[in-house]
């Protein structure tokens, strides 16, 4: 800034300097669609015992994309993120981090833009669509509240976005196997138990054996008379988190660096959320739920990135 850039001129960094912020405790992290916040917990701005160049706020963090050569049907096209950041809160950061930042940053790239959404926002405007993330926890949330209203049980525990569940930071095996595990946490391990007893589901198959969530949800389905090529397809972005969660627990795996991690992300969340998307609509054709509308946000405008 001493040179003459703006304070609202945007500077840029590869996607893994959020990492440090991510996985010290001593931060407060949290990820959004399109951009994130890290901030120094409460205890420790109030502890004189830590370092005071610590003791910073990162505000305003957006996400760019370079898409120019991007294919969603060919896996090994590439997808250019970054982050990106106004040059006035980085030069509120202290030497150290300012240094630290500095050594991420990346030159101006040709075809980098900023998040269209996130842009908005900072500029003052109303977003014009959601992410494959919201989109996800919306989904929760409103089939929370239709279950709810039909049955008088949640179908799911929680549909609370965890702070530091979002895109992986970096393309590697164990960025994706990190997000699997905290992803099937929010789908089949989120599925309550009680909703199933409610609707007299059994626990227990014929050799006496518990069964899981997923297949619970598919009787559940199948007693709806659900057609069983249906609940395959809407079930199948479900069971497919679930085994991608089950392959690292019983392996041990080398932490390989792939560029389609990026993309296979994407197209889960995509999927997923489609699953979700469907769910909601059959539980909206029950008749308690007649009247009921979704979020005028929930089924508007969504981004894939």
């Amino acid at each position: 800034m001493a040179k003459g850039k703006g304070t609202l001129e945007l500077a840029y960094f590869r996607f893994d300097v959020l990492e440090v912020y991510r996985n010290d405790p001593r931060f407060r992290f949290q990820f959004y669609d399109f951009g994130a916040h890290a901030v120094v917990s409460d205890e420790v701005y109030l502890d004189e015992n830590e370092p005071e160049s610590d003791k910073i706020i990162m505000d305003h963090v957006g996400f760019a994309y370079d898409l120019s050569a991007y294919d969603r049907d060919d896996p090994s096209s590439p997808i250019v993120r970054r982050v990106c950041a106004f040059y006035g809160d980085l030069a509120k950061l202290s030497p150290n981090h300012q240094a630290r930042w500095k050594t991420y940053q990346v030159e101006d790239e040709e075809d980098l833009e900023p998040h269209p959404v996130w842009w908005a926002q900072q500029m003052g405007h109303w977003p014009d669509g959601i992410g494959p993330f919201e989109k996800i926890f919306l989904e929760l949330e409103a089939i929370n509240a239709l279950h709810e209203r039909a049955f008088g049980e949640r179908l799911f525990r929680s549909s609370d976005r965890p702070d530091d569940f979002g895109w992986i930071l970096r393309p590697s095996q164990q960025e994706y196997d990190k997000f699997i595990q905290d992803f099937d946490k929010v789908l089949s391990e989120n599925l309550r138990h009680d909703a199933f007893d409610k609707h007299m589901v059994q626990r227990k198959d014929d050799q006496g054996n518990n069964i899981g969530t997923l297949n619970r949800l598919d009787r559940f389905l199948e007693a709806r008379r659900v057609p069983s090529d249906a609940r395959a397809e809407v079930l199948e972005p479900l069971r497919e988190v679930r085994r991608a969660r089950q392959r690292p627990a019983h392996a041990l795996r080398r932490n390989i660096t792939d560029q389609t991690f990026i993309h296979r992300q994407a197209d889960l969340l995509e999927r997923v959320g489609g699953t979700l998307d469907q769910l909601r609509h059959f539980l909206q054709t029950h008749p308690a739920n007649r009247g009921w509308k979704p979020p005028e946000y929930l089924d508007g405008k969504g981004y894939r990135l």
